[in-house]
């Protein structure tokens, strides 16, 4: 498993400036995802939306995105030992073989045949 790292993070000064927040919080501007040697930012500035409810959905959805791409590496992980694992099942055309493969394709950027 990698070490990651969620964090709020709210923008000043024209975006060069940042300052760390709570990820419940309304001020909340983005979401930074944090790894060895990377990271990637989620922007979802709820401030200027037109209600509260609506700026909350859709950070939900933002920190939804988030978790989800922190986990992915250790669920690519996951899968391919399962598939591995799988590799003596004498139906190697079993819809649940076929479905792994294609997500792993698709996850390292490939694709995969029928």
């Amino acid at each position: 498993m990698r070490n990651v790292r969620l964090r709020g993070v709210v923008f000043h000064d024209g975006h060069n400036v940042t300052t760390e927040c709570e990820l419940g919080s309304p001020e909340c501007q983005s979401v930074e995802i944090e790894w060895d040697g990377g990271s990637a930012l989620l922007n979802e500035d709820r401030l200027g939306y037109t209600t509260e409810e609506y700026a909350d959905e859709q950070w939900a959805k933002t920190m939804a995105a988030a978790r989800l791409m922190a986990a992915a590496p250790d669920l690519l992980a996951a899968l391919t030992n399962l598939h591995e694992a799988c590799e003596y099942w004498e139906d190697q055309n079993d819809p649940v073989l076929v479905e792994a493969r294609r997500a792993i394709a698709k996850a390292k950027g490939g694709k995969h045949g029928d």
